[in-house]
């Protein structure tokens, strides 16, 4: 179950993140 909760978590910072930098995950692997 922690794995499951930790995998949400980075994803949701990733989430909060790109929304902060206003980056799509495109500029990334770009």
């Amino acid at each position: 179950g922690q794995r499951k909760s930790m995998t949400l978590v980075v994803m949701e910072a990733i989430n909060l993140i790109l929304k902060e930098n206003r980056l799509p995950l495109t500029t990334w692997r770009d």
